[in-house]
């Protein structure tokens, strides 16, 4: 192969691997908590945020809104609540909330598979993690929004009070 030709393929090589890569600032992201909630009351009012979590990822930005970061955190029932608004752009394949279990594997605690635009109130459930609510207590859960095609939307944490 000539010297041009092995350039050529070498760039080739090069743009086509940046072209698909992703930003792993994004979505290289623990499924744990990270010791740190934004605490909300039972009316949805933030008393101390946590700036790490509930940012909607680049490939969301000005499509998906959290109007509601999830209430009341910590939860005394397992309950929270959560607010998305779709403003231009719908996610592709419906929205799914996850979380791991406290044995660690992955659960959907909730699934939208066809989100209009606006406004949309979703109730996570947080004792689907556990066989039994008394293991729920006193820890904390990364609450994860993915689209269809399994692309992060935002994620943040949530705790189960004692």
């Amino acid at each position: 192969m000539s010297y041009l030709k092995r350039a050529l393929l070498i760039c080739w090589i090069v743009v086509v691997s940046v072209g698909c890569s992703t930003n792993s600032e994004e979505e290289d992201i623990s499924f744990d908590s990270d010791g740190q909630i934004t605490h909300t009351d039972s009316n949805g009012k933030i008393i101390d945020e946590d700036k790490n979590d509930w940012r909607i990822q680049k490939y969301f930005q000005g499509d998906v809104f959290i109007d509601q970061k999830p209430f009341p955190n910590p939860t005394a029932n397992g309950i929270v609540l959560l607010t998305l608004r779709y403003s231009t752009v719908v996610p592709e394949g419906g929205v799914y909330f996850m979380a791991n279990s406290v044995s660690g594997l992955p659960v959907q605690l909730k699934a939208d598979l066809s989100p209009s635009f606006g406004s949309r109130a979703y109730d996570l459930n947080l004792t689907l993690l556990a066989s039994s609510f008394s293991n729920l207590k006193g820890k904390q859960f990364r609450i994860r929004i993915y689209d269809g095609p399994g692309r992060l939307i935002s994620y943040g944490d949530v705790e189960v009070s004692n």
